[in-house]
């Protein structure tokens, strides 16, 4: 993950600021497809390598309070990767539809879906490209 500015060309920047018992604490920054809007949280990472899950726990920025879970699943074909994001933040209206249609719908998911994207290019190489049904 610390990488990813270096193999993801829409991640500014991504630095662990502490390793603790119940996880690390970091901040990324990264900007949207097409909009060159700047955004950053601050989270804390938990991996389970049993369970193939990896947890956010966004503790500052905009997205204070949103829970984000990677889900990575072996299968046949290779990796299935689900994130699956929960913010319901407790904010007076229109908060809810804000949250909803332009932090999550507009930024947060087009942001998981570039990493995405990214990371299925970067893992499956040259040789993906040339199977059939790649």
């Amino acid at each position: 993950m610390e990488d990813w500015p270096r193999i993801l060309a829409h991640y500014r920047k991504v630095d662990v600021l502490a390793e603790r018992p119940e996880g690390r604490i970091v901040t990324m920054a990264a900007f949207r497809a097409g909009v060159p809007i700047p955004v950053s949280w601050k989270t804390l990472q938990t991996i389970d390598p049993d369970s193939g899950r990896v947890r956010y726990r966004h503790i500052g920025g905009v997205t204070r309070g949103m829970l984000v879970e990677w889900r990575l699943t072996s299968g046949p074909r290779g990796v299935e990767t689900t994130i699956v994001h929960d913010f319901a933040p407790p904010w007076p209206w229109p908060g809810p539809w804000l949250a909803r249609a332009v932090i999550c719908g507009y930024f947060v998911h087009a942001i998981a879906d570039q990493t995405l994207a990214g990371i299925k290019i970067i893992a499956e190489g040259p040789a993906a490209r040339e199977r059939p049904g790649s």
